[in-house]
Formats: structure tokens, C-alpha cells, sequence
């Protein structure tokens, strides 16, 4: 299994170009480097099994401080 964990600044996008890919990971976490202080950034994250790509999750807005 693999997750493809996306985000895009404030506002949420509006389109599925706005999204951008941060990371690929084998595990259920990550840590996100770059990102602009006092910004606030959606996140989305999909699975990749052998049945397939999971469709993103709805996106979390959170605040970097």
C-alpha cells in the first residue's frame, strides 16, 4: 500500500489542476517541509492498493504556524 498525499494554499480548490502532489509515502503519516508560516494550506490523501487508486478523501484545511 502507498498514499499520495496532495495540498494546495487557501482558498480550496476549485479544480483538480489546483492540487499538488507533496509526497508519496508507503506509510499512513507524513510530514509536509515548506510549507509557508501563517498560511493556510487543504490537504487530501488517496490509497494505492493492488486493486487500484482510492479516490482523494475530502480535504482538511489546517492553519501552519
Amino acid at each position: 500500500t502507498a498514499y499520495i498525499w496532495q495540498c494546495a494554499k487557501d482558498p480550496q480548490p476549485a479544480s483538480e489542476s489546483e492540487w499538488v502532489t507533496a509526497s508519496t509515502t508507503s506509510r499512513s503519516t507524513v510530514v509536509v517541509s515548506g510549507l509557508t508560516p501563517l498560511t493556510r494550506y487543504w490537504f487530501r490523501v488517496a490509497a494505492v492498493t493492488r486493486q487500484g487508486t482510492t479516490d482523494y478523501t475530502g480535504p482538511v484545511l489546517l492553519a501552519i504556524v
